[in-house]
């Protein structure tokens, strides 16, 4: 089939935004590079836990190209580093599409193979559904396990909002524990794909893009996904909220936007010191798992968690 993609005619370029990820990082460059990503873009906003170091290892061998945003001059020169990091892809590395996401966030393509995929893509931007992978625990231990091992899906997540409003009455920060689902199973947004040719402005979140033309055809893929690693442990679930509570208490959002509620939600429980239940909701008992499998909310998907096995496999050869 002839598609937008052809026989590609530059390389596949994956641009992400990251501030303290070093627990899923290098998992998430070393799967991407699996799926036939040829280089990656990085901005870096401010890492303090070894991140910097895992991307400088991965510049220094060509495979990546780091901006850091907390550099002020950079920061004054590209507002918009969303679409900087698209700009530099097309112009530096003639790439021939960007992929965008996050380092919690692994593509699943419907063949496998990105470069297949986009070889014969049906449209200049494509839209990929994403959804929530659930914590684990060990059948060893009854702890969460590692995020490797994940592989239930929220594959018909549930459409709900947070009524930050009630943040301002006496139980407020208690009704966002008890009223709502686990935001686990919550719907997320979409992220995206494009040629690079057609990119004009790279959108907040990285779940669309405002093409050259605006007649740009999209095709919104029904069988590919990407895969969130939302809540991976709790140390990783409390540095979030502690970003997200620095991040709001320096931009105040406006609260009716439904965009925001989340983050407004997440930051008024790190505040009110109840992050860790909030972790707790999100590791789901064997019973609700059981009722999530039955509703088709939850469905099995190995997918993710058997390539992150063949490369760990693979590594451990090489090292031999």
């Amino acid at each position: 089939m002839s598609g937008w993609g052809g026989d590609l005619g530059g390389p596949l370029v994956l641009c992400f935004g990251v501030v303290d990820e070093a627990d899923i990082l290098e998992d998430f460059l070393e799967y991407h590079l699996s799926l036939g990503i040829d280089r990656f873009i990085a901005t870096d906003v401010g890492s303090t836990d070894g991140t910097l170091d895992i991307l400088a290892r991965y510049e220094r061998v060509g495979l990546l190209h780091l901006t850091r945003y907390d550099n002020p001059s950079v920061r004054a020169e590209q507002r918009d580093w969303l679409s900087a990091m698209a700009f530099r892809a097309r112009d530096e590395l003639g790439a021939a599409w960007c992929v965008f996401c996050d380092p919690d966030e692994f593509w699943v393509f419907p063949e496998g193979e990105a470069r297949r995929y986009l070889a014969a893509a049906p449209a200049p931007i494509v839209v990929f559904p994403r959804y929530n992978l659930l914590p684990a625990r060990s059948r060893v231990s009854g702890e969460v396990a590692h995020f490797r091992e994940f592989d239930l899906l929220v594959r018909r997540p549930l459409e709900f909002f947070y009524n930050v409003h009630r943040l301002r009455d006496a139980d407020g920060v208690e009704s966002m524990l008890r009223d709502y689902a686990p935001d686990i199973l919550r719907i997320v947004g979409p992220k995206v794909a494009a040629r690079s040719d057609v990119v004009r402005t790279v959108l907040p979140g990285f779940h669309d893009v405002i093409p050259d033309e605006a007649a740009a055809v999209r095709h919104r893929e029904p069988a590919g996904y990407v895969g969130h690693f939302q809540a991976r442990n709790v140390a990783q679930f409390r540095n979030k909220a502690r970003l997200v509570a620095d991040y709001i208490a320096a931009n105040p959002p406006e609260e009716d936007r439904a965009s925001s509620r989340h983050w407004v939600r997440l930051a008024a429980l790190y505040r009110a010191g109840r992050i860790d239940e909030e972790f707790a909701r999100q590791v789901l008992s064997d019973a609700e798992i059981a009722e999530r499998l039955k509703q088709g909310v939850v469905e099995h998907d190995g997918r993710i968690a058997a390539r992150l096995a063949a490369i760990a496999s693979a590594k451990r050869t090489a090292a031999d």
